[in-house]
């Protein structure tokens, strides 16, 4: 898809909104366009495709700054950010323990019957037999 500059507008007036509560009407007046112009460029999957790429192309070039503050508040005595960090790098993993209650039936014969046990063996000594 081909971008054009009312879709510049567009992408960039939604990244400077950021986290506020997003309305079109904000992006709107952001992007010096109609309301109606900002809902057909948001229905459409092409522009959100290029919406989600800008959107991780911000955040990959903010990551280092992220992992940075992070990194201080665990520093600083932040158990979540700690944890987060060690689970993140591998260090830290939580273990779940499983219990399962059941048991096992060791006198459950595999065999319907003797004659299917008897040909069993047989088909299974006779490939030996001819090795």
């Amino acid at each position: 898809m081909e971008i054009n500059e009312k879709d510049k507008k567009i992408l960039r007036a939604i990244n400077e909104v950021g986290q506020e509560q997003l309305t079109a009407s904000m992006i709107a007046e952001k992007a010096d366009c109609s309301v109606a112009e900002v809902c057909e460029r948001l229905k459409d999957p092409d522009f959100k495709g290029m919406y989600r790429e800008m959107l991780e192309s911000t955040l990959t070039a903010e990551t280092p700054q992220i992992l940075h503050t992070m990194a201080e508040k665990a520093k600083q005595g932040s158990f979540k950010e700690a944890k987060l960090i060690l689970e993140l790098t591998g260090i830290y993993s939580e273990k779940q323990r499983v219990e399962m209650s059941g048991g096992v039936d060791i006198n459950i014969d595999a065999f319907k019957d003797n004659e299917e046990r008897q040909a069993f063996l047989e088909a299974t000594l006779g490939k030996l037999g001819g090795k």
